[in-house]
């Protein structure tokens, strides 16, 4: 966009709207967002571009740190199009110039996200772990390299705006706070449009999904051994009344589907509580785990990574320690309902 970075101020962040509703993708950017503008003396900007823009969305911005909101409504933004949201999101920017533009990772940021920093002539960091304010206001982007061998801190030093993605679940949604923010909204004529959206088809995902919203994930490797085994993750997560989830090698066996998967290509999770059962702890699985409270970890190899970021580790076969927990958690579960049917 330009490359006099003193004319360019504010932390933006994209906020995804799908039938009314924002995604979660883009709420958990306010963390970050917050986190830069603090260092940088400057003011986080919340993007929203639908067909409508309730006072309600307006105030959830609000209450996770926006100190503006500038809001695009009209009938072509129903549904989401490629270039009539690339082409008003870059008018905006051309017009209020940001330092920082954060978008989250979901199938709709990733088409959106490159399209914006070709048309501004900027760059774009993907798939973002960590983002850290940097001196004179260039930001560091942490995302894995080399096929998740590596992290690498990649910067933007002289084009804005900066600009990156991530995905859901690698930062904490902020504390709601009500507040005040100030509102612009604007009003982009829409060109014609070389493509038409026909309609769209949502994709039903199979029933132990919602990994990021999950509190508690029982997680298959290898190392289960194979599809029968894996029962044993689902019958677990069940008992604990969490979902089940796996590493990148058991769903491209097919033990389970790719829905399930946790790390750099699958979900990045924040569980209160993260079980691994014969997961060795490669870094492309681990970048999907930074987020979670509490890590157990049970491997046949004491010298396995996952037992470096564990907080718990039990070295054996998952495939027979988890028929031990599921008697031990039944047994106790039983004596409770028998002490609760003593004291009535």
């Amino acid at each position: 966009m330009t490359k006099e970075r003193s004319q360019c101020k504010d932390i933006w962040v994209y906020l995804e709207q799908e039938h009314g509703q924002l995604e979660k993708a883009g709420l958990e950017l306010f963390t970050p967002a917050r986190a830069l503008a603090d260092a940088y003396h400057e003011d986080v900007v919340a993007i929203l571009i639908g067909g409508q823009i309730t006072s309600a969305m307006i105030a959830h911005a609000a209450s996770l740190g926006a100190d503006t909101v500038i809001a695009v409504a009209g009938s072509g933004y129903g549904e989401y199009h490629t270039e009539a949201f690339a082409d008003a999101f870059c008018i905006l920017a051309e017009k209020y110039r940001p330092n920082s533009i954060l978008i989250g990772a979901s199938d709709n940021g990733r088409d959106l996200a490159p399209r914006i920093a070709a048309r501004l002539k900027t760059g774009l960091t993907a798939d973002c772990i960590d983002i850290r304010p940097g001196d004179e206001k260039v930001t560091r982007f942490i995302c894995p390299a080399f096929g998740g061998n590596l992290l690498a801190t990649i910067i933007c030093p002289q084009r804005r705006p900066q600009m990156a993605t991530v995905r859901a679940g690698v930062f904490r949604q902020p504390e709601e706070n009500k507040r005040e923010c100030t509102v612009i909204r604007e009003t982009v004529p829409q060109k014609p449009l070389r493509t038409v959206l026909a309609g769209s088809v949502r994709k039903e995902q199979d029933g132990n999904c919602g990994l990021e919203k999950a509190k508690i994930i029982v997680a298959g490797g290898r190392g289960m051994g194979g599809a029968k085994n894996f029962e044993l993750i689902r019958e677990l997560a069940g008992e604990l009344g969490g979902a089940a989830a796996s590493s990148r090698p058991p769903a491209d066996l097919g033990w389970i589907s790719h829905e399930h998967m946790v790390g750099q290509t699958g979900a990045s999770i924040m569980a209160d509580l993260y079980i691994a059962c014969g997961i060795s702890g490669a870094i492309q699985h681990m970048t999907g785990v930074s987020s979670a409270k509490t890590v157990i970890a049970i491997n046949t190899d004491p010298d396995a990574p996952i037992f470096k970021a564990a907080d718990f580790g039990i070295v054996g076969d998952a495939v027979e320690i988890i028929p031990a927990l599921l008697k031990e958690l039944r047994k106790r579960k039983t004596n409770e309902s028998e002490k609760g049917e003593f004291l009535k």
